[in-house]
């Protein structure tokens, strides 16, 4: 009897002293990658901890050593020891904060522990549920781990707004929409944003201020070939398509950049695999297409040409925001170019005074090249506070509203409380 509880001990020691380490040790882990190879090593310890154990057992139960025990107690002993190392885990990692230098990737705020008081008495038990389901022990590296296994061997994405396309492609649920012609805007709605628009241009125009609004396409517009095949893109009218209609006869300035940019992916790639965003090289494209625009109204600006920048393919590993969504930073990467411009190529004079410009996440790469053109930049996003009596106190020469063709009616939202409408 001795010899199996020596080694019953032996076993529960090893489980406690495997789990006290693997807290250790992922507390202070900062990358979702490196704390689903610590879990993995330590799964592997608890499979040999748990096969020596049971070798050891058996070799006992054959030499027939008399003893209290029945025949399996040992086994059975094993397996509640590993099913309360199971239990015990996840309420221990919530007590201790065990992945709390791990970044969140889901794109909203978790829950948070709440107070128990008399007037909470009857939501506590709910909130409490929420508060655990959010942040139980190795929640993050258990959810990355599921997610890797089933894309990378399986192809099933783990989060519906997310879409696995081809060549490790992947696209945003939402925007897919947008150009599938899912969602299209009413007739009302279209009269409502032509009035106010063309009322903002006007107004504009008398400050002598230009003004021109850039839509960027959507990712699986440029890059409709790399979708599933499951996808049919019929070619519907888009939000964009009734844009451009209902300005056509317009002296509003909308710059759609989707000719362009089909002619341009020929060359190089424009947009992340794993972002909803275009590259930095994307982004070259279009904002070479803008300056082109205002040109035609500033003739002192310079047109951009590739000569002018330094082009490095490869230059930089990146993981974007679909592999964030996918909690698969680390594990879904890809190489991507670096576009870094040639100081001095645009003389002082060539430069126009200030611009305003109401954007989208969409000016993160394109903002490092328009500012070789402006003295002075502005940019707001939708969030943000702005006061339009600026346009009027220093009027700027170019006001640019700059966002992705699925944002129209969000970024136009936005304009509109800043620049007066009807």
């Amino acid at each position: 009897m001795r010899y199996k509880v020596l080694v019953s001990t032996g076993f529960i020691l090893l489980l406690a002293g495997l789990v006290i380490i693997y807290i250790h040790d992922i507390k202070s882990v900062i990358s979702v990658s490196s704390s689903i190879g610590i879990f993995l090593k330590y799964i592997a310890f608890l499979i040999i901890g748990c096969a020596f154990f049971l070798v050891i057992d058996s070799v006992i139960r054959l030499r027939n050593v008399p003893g209290y025990f029945k025949t399996g107690t040992a086994h059975n002993l094993a397996l509640i020891a590993v099913f309360f190392m199971i239990i015990i885990l996840p309420l221990l990692g919530l007590m201790i904060g065990m992945e709390t230098k791990l970044p969140t990737y889901e794109n909203r705020k978790l829950a948070e522990r709440p107070s128990l008081k008399t007037s909470s008495i009857s939501t506590f038990p709910a909130d409490f549920n929420s508060y655990f389901n959010d942040n139980f022990g190795s929640r993050k590296t258990l959810m990355s781990l599921n997610n890797y296994v089933r894309i990378k061997y399986f192809n099933i994405p783990s989060v519906p707004t997310v879409i696995l396309g081809k060549d490790n492609w992947l696209f945003y649920k939402e925007s897919l929409d947008d150009t599938q012609g899912v969602t299209l805007f009413s007739e009302d709605q279209l009269l409502d944003i032509k009035r106010n628009i063309v009322y903002q241009n006007e107004w504009l125009a008398e400050r002598g201020i230009y003004y021109l609004i850039v839509i960027a396409p959507n990712k699986e517009t440029v890059y409709m070939e790399h979708l599933p095949d499951n996808i049919n893109m019929v070619q519907q009218q888009t939000k964009l398509d009734q844009l451009m209609a209902c300005f056509e006869t317009s002296n509003v300035h909308i710059l759609d950049l989707r000719e362009s940019f089909s002619k341009a992916k020929a060359s190089k790639q424009l947009y992340y695999k794993t972002d909803t965003h275009w590259n930095s090289y994307g982004a070259f494209v279009g904002y070479c297409e803008i300056i082109k625009q205002l040109s035609a109204r500033f003739p002192v600006l310079s047109l951009p040409s590739v000569s002018d920048y330094i082009v490095q393919d490869n230059a930089r590993t990146y993981s974007g925001d679909l592999a964030d969504m996918l909690s698969l930073h680390d594990q879904l990467t890809e190489k991507v170019p670096s576009v870094t411009f040639k100081k001095g190529v645009y003389p002082e004079k060539s430069r126009l005074r200030k611009a305003v410009i109401f954007r989208d996440s969409f000016y993160g790469e394109l903002g490092p090249y328009l500012s070789a053109n402006f003295k002075e930049i502005i940019n707001v996003i939708p969030a943000d506070y702005f006061d339009y009596k600026t346009l009027e106190d220093d009027p700027p020469d170019v006001v640019i509203t700059i966002c992705a063709q699925r944002q129209i009616s969000y970024v136009q939202s936005g304009v509109n409380k800043w620049i007066p409408v009807k």
